[in-house]
């Protein structure tokens, strides 16, 4: 059963939201790497003004992230648990200012893990629900008038940990 697979998840987490395509290689049952590219939209909610203590706004936005992808699975059976681990870029989507011009946010490292169940049909295609930790490091930079003809810049940086759920369907390219 190694071979190439596709697959499609759409991803909620604390922090964001996002759908993702991956790309990848079953080279046993334990082994399966890949690539995924997706977008995914942090959104101005309470619960991310609470964990940055930043102002509304200021983390909102939508990221291009890139992972690479380790998966095995737990069992050699066409339904089986699977495990996932990522890391990868969360790339700003757009240049990302804040509304008055006077700042900007880029992503930056992320990762997570998890565990999911891999649920088969009759033919190639299985669907996936997973459950894992998902890290986001986003940095943010503003600047503004410190007193009349004085700016001043801040920045600050944000790891967002958050429960990440998904689902997917997964076709098997070749058997």
């Amino acid at each position: 059963d190694n071979g190439y697979f596709f697959q499609v998840q759409f991803t909620t987490s604390l922090v964001a939201i996002g759908i993702r395509i991956f790309n990848g290689y079953r080279f046993s049952q334990f082994v399966q790497l890949g690539v995924s590219v997706g977008v995914e939209n942090v959104p101005d909610h309470r619960l991310n003004q609470q964990i940055s203590k930043l102002e509304n706004g200021a983390y909102d936005g939508n990221f291009v992230p890139i992972y690479l992808s380790l998966q095995g699975d737990f069992r050699k059976k066409q339904s089986t648990p699977f495990y996932i681990m990522e890391i990868g870029y969360s790339a700003a989507f757009y240049s990302n200012i804040i509304g008055d011009g006077s700042g900007y946010r880029e992503g930056g490292l992320s990762g997570g893990f998890g565990v999911g169940m891999k649920f088969s049909s009759k033919n190639r295609i299985k669907m996936t629900l997973t459950a894992g930790l998902d890290i986001k490091r986003i940095r943010y930079q503003r600047s503004f008038q410190a007193t009349p003809g004085q700016s001043r810049n801040v920045t600050d940086e944000m790891l967002f940990p958050g429960i990440r759920m998904s689902i997917g369907i997964r076709n098997y390219l070749t058997r």
